[in-house]
């Protein structure tokens, strides 16, 4: 009985180092639904992809461009500090997105108009500059 429940205890223990080893430095935000849910109307239509990179201090995309009508899956990522993404006329707030992680979020783009994104995470001296424009036509 002893050298049974020794056993079991060694791979209980081998298991939780195995799982402490694999974890993954990045951390990946649960994703965050903001704006228009994608469930709603035209749940066949193709989703557009977007990523948009934060970094201390700027985004790689600057301008981006999509159609009205569209189902938008936005991958926001933080390749360097800790950011945050706003697009106050379309009620998208992404959250804290610490360095190395992402969040994703889904909207139906059903406003034309331009709209201007931002780093709403304060992030140091060059925070101001962080910002950037979606364009839906």
């Amino acid at each position: 009985m002893k050298k049974g429940t020794s056993i079991m205890f060694a791979l209980v223990a081998m298991s939780l180092m195995l799982a402490a080893c694999t974890q993954s430095a990045q951390t990946t935000q649960v994703p965050v639904a903001t704006g228009n849910a994608i469930t709603t109307a035209g749940d066949d239509a193709p989703v557009k992809k977007l990523v948009i990179e934060a970094y201390d201090f700027g985004f790689k995309q600057s301008d981006v461009i999509i159609n009205e009508g569209d189902r938008v899956r936005l991958t926001f990522k933080s390749t360097s500090g800790r950011h945050g993404l706003g697009i106050t006329g379309l009620g998208i707030d992404s959250g804290v997105v610490e360095e190395g992680g992402e969040t994703i979020i889904e909207f139906v783009a059903d406003k034309a108009g331009t709209y201007s994104y931002r780093c709403n995470v304060p992030c140091g001296s060059g925070h101001k500059a962080m910002k950037g424009n979606l364009t839906i036509n």
